[in-house]
């Protein structure tokens, strides 16, 4: 298995196990990150649902955009080269999900669904479309990351 398959497959599994999307993610690049496993949990803990449960940025979204500023980030401000190349990946992923899923707003990704309600979120998590998502950020993350470390 290569390693973006390898990486879109974890993060999947990890959405089937019980992670949220922002968790899934941001757990299955740990190993490019950076992050221990507890650490990279509590920094997106707080993302499920667009940004806890408001409908903003997807999880599976905002865990790839931290996971690229790790991997790719500036280590301090002067670095500005390092930023703007950030924010060239970071705009890059944006276009690729909004071209696969039609969106990176969790209320347009998952239509008629109280994200601040534990029901819907259960029933949404049953019908198994987060793993959709999740499965596509790792897969488009993976792929930049391939891409970016060929240049």
């Amino acid at each position: 298995m290569n390693k973006v398959s390898s990486h879109a497959e974890l993060a999947l599994q990890n959405g089937k196990d019980g992670q949220t999307c922002s968790e899934a993610v941001m757990t299955a690049f740990a190993d490019l990150t950076g992050l221990e496993i507890p650490m990279a949990h509590k920094l997106v803990s707080g993302m499920a649902g667009g940004m806890g449960g408001m409908g903003k940025t997807c999880g599976a979204v905002t865990s790839a955009y931290l996971s690229l500023g790790l991997i790719f980030g500036p280590e301090c401000v002067e670095d500005v080269k390092k930023r703007d190349n950030t924010m060239r990946l970071i705009n890059e992923f944006s276009t690729r999900f909004i071209a696969e899923f039609g969106s990176i707003k969790c209320t347009e990704l998952c239509v008629g669904v109280d994200l601040r309600s534990p029901e819907d979120r259960k029933r949404l998590r049953e019908s198994g479309l987060p793993n959709k998502f999740v499965h596509g950020a790792a897969t488009i993350l993976a792929q930049i990351i391939a891409e970016e470390n060929a240049t």
